[in-house]
């Protein structure tokens, strides 16, 4: 998932969005980090994909 919203991140030019920037590395140093804290890389996730969509998280 984390791929694929980066890919919609530079089709709506937002991949050089700071927020955007900061969610997706968040996000990838948990998720390539071990042991992997499900709960945490869900929470980011989330986080980028709100991000990549505008959106503020709640």
């Amino acid at each position: 998932m984390l791929s694929a919203y980066e890919v919609v991140a530079r089709q709506q030019g937002r991949a050089s969005d700071p927020p955007v920037i900061a969610g997706y590395t968040a996000a990838a140093s948990c998720l390539y980090r071990e042991p992997v804290d499900l709960d945490e890389a869900e929470a980011l996730v989330s986080g980028f994909t709100h991000a990549v969509r505008g959106q503020n998280g709640s």
